[in-house]
Parts: structure tokens; C-alpha cells; sequence
């Protein structure tokens, strides 16, 4: 008996990944807009008038990307793909990863933080927590799942030596 198109589609979409999911990066940019967006359409509740938050805000905001681009050289020079739906094919352990199980996603978060303080508003602050939960609970705890199968004993132990925050 042969398989009708959708039987054979039905288990085409089971067994390969979904090219249509959302990449991190895509998700901040989001989130940088809607700080943008916040700050000039409904700039709720303005941040006190605190010397150097600006400042701060744009070290913040630098040096976040300044981490997300030392941690894709670091994937690229283990040969081992940086999209979240992607086999890993490498545990990297050393630069921020020795600190941090999670360098970009915590570098992003800093990143729109000194976002949110050159705004300078409380709804600027909102879109921030948004991001970070929705990093943790959209990719951080399915992405340490897949590795923990994918890596085991490495993994774990990886896991007892570094927090996966800060």
C-alpha cells in the first residue's frame, strides 16, 4: 500500500525542524523597537534624572553586543552552529561560558537594559523583563534539555561548575 502526500507530509513535519521558528536575535530587535517605540509613543513613568544613567545605558547597551559577537566567534571557532535548533556539535566551556552558561542571552538582556536606561522610562524597563522571560522559558530551558540529552555525563558536569545566569 502506498502513502497518500499527506501521510508522507505528516511525517516529513515530525522529523525535520521547523524553519519557521523565531532566532533570538530576531526577538531583540523586536524588543529594541518597542523600547524605541515606548520611549516616544507612551514614555510611561520617566526613570529619575540620574547623572551618567544615559551613559551608562549606552556601556550597557555596547557592551552587550560587544559579548554576543565574541561568543559567535567563539561558535564559529568550534565549528558548532549558534542557532538554537541546530544539533550542537561542541560544549563550549571557555571565555564568558566558563561564567556563564548562557553569555548571549544574559549579553542581550544587557543590551536592552542600557537600552531602556538611555530612554530613560519605566515602560522601557517592562519591555526588558519581557525579553528575559521570554529568553528563559522560549529557549534557555528547552536548549539545556536538548544538551543534557544530547551531551550527557558533559553536560551535568558542566552544569554542577557554572550557573546559568550570572
Amino acid at each position: 500500500m502506498s502513502e497518500s502526500p499527506q501521510d508522507n507530509q505528516s511525517r516529513q513535519s515530525t522529523s525535520m525542524p521547523r524553519v519557521t521558528r523565531i532566532i533570538p536575535p530576531v526577538y531583540f530587535g523586536i524588543g529594541l523597537a518597542a523600547i524605541i517605540a515606548l520611549s516616544w509613543i507612551k514614555p510611561w513613568m520617566r526613570l529619575p534624572d540620574v547623572p551618567g544613567l544615559a551613559a551608562l545605558g549606552f556601556l550597557l547597551f555596547v557592551a552587550g553586543l560587544v559579548m554576543v559577537w565574541f561568543c559567535a566567534r567563539l561558535f564559529r571557532a568550534a565549528e558548532t552552529p549558534i542557532k538554537p535548533f541546530h544539533a550542537t556539535t561542541t560544549l563550549l566551556c571557555k571565555g564568558p561560558y566558563a561564567y556563564s552558561r548562557n553569555p548571549i542571552y544574559a549579553a542581550g538582556i544587557a543590551s536592552l537594559l542600557g537600552a531602556a536606561l538611555m530612554a530613560g522610562t519605566l515602560s522601557a524597563l517592562l519591555v526588558v523583563v519581557v525579553f528575559a522571560l521570554l529568553m528563559h522559558y522560549a529557549f534557555v530551558l528547552s536548549e539545556e534539555a536538548v544538551l543534557s540529552e544530547t551531551l550527557g555525563d558533559e553536560y551535568q558536569d558542566y552544569c554542577s561548575r557554572v550557573r546559568r545566569w550570572l
